[in-house]
């Protein structure tokens, strides 16, 4: 029982949130591996534990771990938006 994110008045350490990215990820891997879902763009889901990454379609590599600095952030919030992605997109396959 891995938390994706924090409150203001929960404080959630990064590893906790690093470990839930990568279940999630190995989670969506696994399911697209084994029923193909046709994705709208090649977005490719790395697992990697707890700092997996994203693969956009022109091969660019985006961390969805942290801690997220600021200079680092929007390669993180672009992460997000592909794991997003990925997933409404097998939503809709399914």
């Amino acid at each position: 029982n891995f938390r994706l994110g924090r409150l203001p008045k929960i404080p959630v350490e990064w590893d906790e949130i690093n470990a839930a990215w990568g279940q999630a990820c190995l989670l969506l891997h696994t399911m697209c591996q084994y029923f193909r879902p046709k994705f709208q763009y090649r977005i490719k889901i790395l697992p990697m534990g707890s700092y997996p990454r994203i693969m956009d379609n022109n091969n660019n590599t985006y961390e969805l771990f942290g801690p997220v600095n600021l200079f680092w952030s929007t390669r993180y919030d672009k992460a997000m938006t592909l794991f997003l992605t990925c997933l409404k997109d097998f939503a809709e396959f399914a």
